[in-house]
């Protein structure tokens, strides 16, 4: 290599980067969309209108379609009467475009897990793709729907025995 070859790489090395780790960046986020089950939910769910209700902001879930996905701290989480709208943050957005899911193709049980209990929602269209969130959310979830949709609790019993 001569000099100048390298003296003009550096100089582009400003343009270079930023767009090296932009394509790397939305591959990333298409990779996990696909893998986690995003793309799938979001044919089968799109969100046509943006969601204007009360909104729970950096939530953290998990998407497994037999590979878990950690979404931590970027989810957003919608609720109103009709159903649950789930988007990430506008940074992790590229291939997880927001959801919209009917309550009626919701699905919820209560799971025990070593730290805390959790929520693994499963929706009628796509049973394979669980989505693991938060007790807490899954209880405001359920407060939100307006008493159109619960998801199955534990009882005592159930929780306090052993793995």
């Amino acid at each position: 290599m001569d000099a100048d070859f390298v003296e003009d790489l550096v100089g582009y090395l400003p343009i270079i980067l930023p767009a090296v780790f932009i394509v790397f960046w939305t591959v990333i986020l298409f990779v996990l969309s696909n893998l986690g089950g995003w793309h799938s939910l979001a044919q089968a769910y799109p969100a046509y209108d943006p969601f204007s209700g009360e909104t729970r902001t950096f939530q953290s879930f998990q998407l497994n379609r037999g590979l878990p996905i950690n979404y931590s701290g970027v989810g957003i989480f919608g609720a109103d009467f009709l159903g649950v709208h789930m988007s990430v943050f506008i940074l992790f957005r590229f291939g997880h475009p927001p959801l919209r899911i009917p309550y009626s193709d919701l699905s919820g049980t209560e799971v025990k897990s070593i730290l805390f209990n959790q929520v693994v929602l499963q929706t009628a269209l796509h049973p394979g793709i669980k989505i693991n969130v938060s007790k807490k959310l899954a209880t405001w979830l359920e407060e939100r729907s307006g008493g159109s949709w619960q998801f199955t609790h534990l009882v005592a019993a159930e929780l306090e025995q052993p793995s």
